[in-house]
């Protein structure tokens, strides 16, 4: 085919040209406003190349601004404003920038219409055919251009959507959550015996006096004021059957109507038997807020539980206040994402029942009335159709103005979400998401800005609408060059760039003398703050300086040369890798390698993401530790009187237990032991686990501490009928150990040498001596450990399937002893052999015999005199715990014990009475046990008075701080007794 018959003639392109206007015209009229953006009007200016008048470029690019303006002004679906006009602006700005360069082009005789005539009709030929390319390929970047703004927006908007779900699902459940367990405190206080005695007795006051002088008006405030100060509750009200207060926190509410008559509904429910919790209220009283003022008019809300009588009918009404600022605001703060972002809470009305973040600004605008400090309560989710953060004037009053779209909707009974943008109530667009919680009585909802929320895809549709520029150009600029070379360069240029581009990382070479000589987007997207230096020619020391003084490295001004020379001596080793923290926290890892001619290559590689979630593991990890610190206080308290009062009952010779009680009571010793043990050995896995375990190596008497373990496990081994069976050495065989934990690690091989050996069976242990190792050997005649499971014997809670069995156990201890045993220098092995028995192998360093030192215990000096009897002082406010003291010491003739249950009182006492010891538990109301440490220090007939710690905190880092505070010794709950008498025999003398 000739290229006369491929022409076309001017008539043909301009219908051509007016059907693709219109085939581009009816596209964009039928997508969404903001997704075409008027983009492929682009393409009708390329097809300007096949008239043969260079004018046709600009009437073209005429006729597709003003089909972009038309599309923007008509289509059919809305959008969020500034978004569809910053897409119309680039299409426009694309439409024009495609015609000046085609219009150069064409001047230059480029175009295929316009060739030179003394061209060969072959040259001709290849030269359209290249043409076409271009414009097959120019058409093909703008289509792509225009997906990937499609699929970035789109990508924008799920992204959005998610984080809008996930902000207001998290608040919901957490809301849920807190009012749930409040529901639960009031329910389980209505339910308290105490509570519905004291109730029963203000029943029967017949005045205002008598309600406040009763007893149980006091003993309800005593009993009440540790839950406001656990759970955040603000008072309490006892509702009597006229609704009128019978007990409050204040004397001025006794006697009055609740507060609750104003929702009787709520009453009604009440009275009928149900637990609720009401809507935020106006208080009748003032109130303390969040700042510390006495606030009138303060928003307030109730969990009300009925208190039943013996029969089970409600005769009075237990409410407890709620502070919603507190309560809801500190969810609502974390539920909350972006800068710009609010999440809040609303009642039926549409009135704000929790703090808006704005709260100031609110007052600055107007919007809050005057008077009024906090926003809950007083202001109206309403549309003023105006941004009034900006100062806009608003039409219409307050009250005329209608409910903002999430308000209508959520009003409404509906959960839904906005990402095309409304108004929220100061007048500032923006996206969210909104549930009506049924439930709760009240809807959620959770708002971002719409700059904020749309800022990146701003940002990347900058970025792609100038890459396809900068394509565009430099492709048209390579039509210049002959085909042949042109072909050729690119084939080898996109070759390598494709491969640079798509490394991992950024990509930097050097040449043998340090000199940059390539580098890919990747690297000056990492060092764009240096990006002016990125270029060819520039030396690699040259860069690491200007990188440093622009504090792109984390360099002292004044040690940033040593720092550069330091860093190129790293960088010209063969094989080269280390990390580099950047500005705004941002983590490379630098791989670099010699190449054969003298060249470097170096990769950066972006780890922040690694770092970030190695960092959230630790803080995940601390936070498990602070969990089971927290667990273990609250198991321990309460353990402290079990195990106490069954050992006393067990020891008492006054009233000896019959033998029925005598098993029962060890049944009681025996679970609780095994409860303790499960405690430590999980505390103690963690420790291990988290690197927080602390050892005291030093030289030990391996067998002294044989012996103190056997005589420990005789008792366990005996009542199983086991023998245990120990060589004695030659002479003192001393090794490298922590003496605590050497005598744990016998006493689990032990444990479960009797615990998994034949009725009848036998344990032995044996000594062998090695070169700069002493082996000890635990054997048993069990029942062994098949082939295929002993590669999980010393796996975490994995008890080789006898959780199944009656043996009691955790499957922790050989994990925890495996890991002792490794962290003493030594190590562990084992031989089994089933139906024979099982062997455990562990090998631990040679030690010196350490020399004999007198060592004076803290809390006793040396010249000490023995007195004839002592005062302890024990300050407590746990009245079960000084209860079982005094039960211990009862029949100690040597002790004269004082009690105190508050920090301020126990200090009164250690200052009259002048105790010889203090035994203080370290969580006491109002002051703590550090706090009052530093108390009893201060006065000159405390100062010098040893203090013990005691509490059911048993995490190293919780007895360190004792320790550190000043604390003599540190007493974990439950209580031992037998541990108790050595302290008070170390502190105290031994004649105690």
């Amino acid at each position: 085919m000739s290229f006369e018959k491929i022409a076309i003639t001017p008539k043909r392109a301009i219908i051509i040209a007016v059907a693709i206007a219109s085939a581009v015209f009816v596209l964009d009229m039928s997508t969404p406003l903001g997704v075409a953006g008027g983009v492929p009007y682009v393409f009708l200016v390329i097809f300007g190349w096949i008239f043969r008048s260079k004018g046709a470029f600009f009437i073209l690019a005429f006729v597709g601004s003003i089909l972009t303006i038309l599309g923007y002004l008509f289509s059919p679906e809305g959008g969020v404003p500034w978004v569809v006009f910053t897409n119309r602006l680039y299409a426009i700005i694309a439409i024009w920038s495609t015609a000046l360069a085609l219009w150069g082009m064409s001047r230059q005789q480029l175009a295929f219409c316009l060739l030179p005539e003394e061209l060969s009709q072959g040259q001709k030929k290849t030269i359209a055919k290249e043409r076409i390319i271009i414009t097959v390929l120019l058409s093909i970047i703008v289509v792509c251009s225009a997906g990937v703004l499609l699929r970035v927006e789109s990508k924008a908007k799920l992204d959005i959507s998610k984080s809008l779900k996930t902000a207001l699902e998290t608040s919901q459940v957490s809301i849920r959550s807190l009012l749930a367990n409040q529901k639960k405190s009031v329910e389980l206080w209505a339910e308290n015996d105490q509570v519905r005695i004291a109730a029963k007795e203000l029943m029967g006051q017949h005045s205002k006096g008598d309600l406040i002088n009763c007893n149980a008006q006091k003993n309800l405030r005593k009993w009440l004021s540790p839950v406001f100060k656990i759970q955040g509750f603000r008072g309490f009200f006892i509702i009597g059957r006229d609704n009128t207060n019978l007990a409050s926190y204040r004397d001025s509410n006794i006697g009055f109507k609740n507060l609750l008559t104003k929702q009787p509904e709520l009453l009604d429910r009440l009275w009928g038997g149900e637990v609720v919790i009401t809507l935020p209220q106006v208080s009748d009283v003032p109130l303390m807020d969040t700042y510390g003022e006495l606030v009138s008019g303060l928003a307030t809300m109730f969990v009300a539980a009925p208190i039943k009588d013996d029969k089970g009918r409600t005769m009075a009404i237990l409410t407890l206040r709620i502070d919603p600022d507190e309560s809801l605001g500190s969810v609502f703060e974390r539920g909350r994402f972006g800068e710009s972002g609010e999440t809040y809470a609303f009642n039926k009305k549409g009135v704000l029942i929790s703090e808006s973040r704005f709260t100031e600004h609110l007052q600055q605008i107007g919007l809050l009335p005057p008077g009024k400090q906090h926003s809950n309560l007083n202001i109206e989710i309403r549309n003023p159709r105006a941004d009034m953060t900006l100062g806009e004037p608003v039409a219409l009053p307050r009250d005329k103005q209608p409910l903002t779209v999430m308000a209508q909707s959520a009003t409404a009974g509906e959960s839904g979400m906005n990402l095309d943008g409304y108004r929220d109530y100061r007048g500032v667009p923006v996206v969210g998401a909104w549930v009506w919680d049924d439930e709760l009585g009240f809807g959620i909802a959770t708002e971002i800005d719409i700059k904020e929320a749309f800022s990146f895809l701003r940002y990347v549709r900058y970025i792609v609408v100038a890459f396809t520029f900068i394509v565009i150009g430099v492709m048209l600029v390579f039509v210049k060059v002959s085909a042949t070379v042109r072909r050729s360069v690119e084939e080898n240029r996109e070759t390598m760039s494709a491969a640079i581009e798509n490394m991992p990382g950024g990509f930097l070479l050097v040449d043998n003398k340090g000199l940059i000589e390539m580098f890919n987007t990747k690297f000056t997207s990492q060092y764009s703050e240096i990006d002016d230096w990125i270029v060819p020619g520039t030396s690699l020391e040259d860069l690491y300086r200007i990188a440093a003084e622009r504090s792109v490295y984390q360099v002292e001004e004044k040690e940033i040369e040593q720092w550069v020379s330091r860093r190129i001596a790293e960088s010209k080793q063969k094989d080269v890798m280390f990390e580099d923290c950047l500005k705004d926290n941002m983590w490379v890892q630098v791989v670099g390698k010699e190449l054969l001619d003298g060249r470097r290559v170096y990769i950066h590689i972006d780890i922040t993401d690694l770092k970030n979630a190695k960092e959230e593991a630790d803080r995940a990890n601390v936070a498990k530790s602070a969990f089971l610190s927290s667990m273990s206080h609250e198991l321990r308290t309460p353990m402290n009187s079990i195990l106490g009062f069954s050992q006393l009952l067990d020891r008492d010779q006054k009233n000896p237990l019959n033998t029925q009680q005598k098993n029962h009571i060890s049944k009681v010793l025996r679970a609780g032991e095994h409860l303790k043990q499960l405690i430590n050995e999980v505390l103690d896995l963690t420790k291990i686990e988290s690197g927080g375990l602390e050892m005291s190596i030093e030289s030990v008497d391996l067998y002294k501490v044989v012996l103190e373990a056997v005589e420990i496990a005789k008792p366990m081994a005996e009542s199983e009928k086991i023998s245990i069976l120990s060589d004695e050495p030659d002479r003192p065989l001393f090794i490298k150990a922590d003496r605590a934990r050497l005598r744990q690690i016998l006493m689990s091989l032990l444990s479960n040498a009797a615990k998994y050996n034949r009725p009848e069976g036998q344990v032995t242990l044996s000594f062998e001596e090695k070169e700069d190792k002493i082996q000890l050997v635990v054997a048993d005649t069990g029942y062994g450990i098949p082939k295929d499971k002993i590669e999980r014997i010393f796996e975490p809670f994995d008890r080789l399937g006898a959780e199944t069995s009656t043996i009691e156990g955790t499957g922790v201890g050989l994990s925890i002893t495996r890991r002792l045993v490794e962290f003493m220098g030594g190590s562990i092995d084992l031989e089994s052999e089933a139906g024979i028995g099982t062997k455990f192998f562990i090998d631990l360093l040679k030690g010196e015999a350490p020399a004999v030192e007198d060592k004076v215990l803290p809390g006793q000096t040396e010249d000490r005199a023995v007195k004839e009897k002592y005062t302890l002082l024990y300050i407590e406010d746990n009245l079960f715990n000084r209860e079982l003291l005094e039960a211990i010491l009862e029949r100690s003739s040597y002790i004269n014990l004082l009690t105190a249950e508050d920090a301020e009182t126990g200090i009164k006492a250690a200052i009259e009475n002048k105790p010889d010891l203090i035994l203080m538990d370290l969580y006491l109301p109002n002051m703590d046990g550090f706090e009052a440490l530093e108390k009893l220090k201060e006065y000159q007939e405390t100062k010098k008075t040893p203090v013990v710690a005691l509490s059911g905190n048993a995490m190293p880092l919780d007895i360190k701080k004792a320790l550190d505070a000043g604390f003599v010794r540190y007493l974990t709950k439950p209580l031992n007794i037998d541990e108790l008498y050595r302290v008070l025999e170390e502190t105290l003398g031994d004649s105690f």
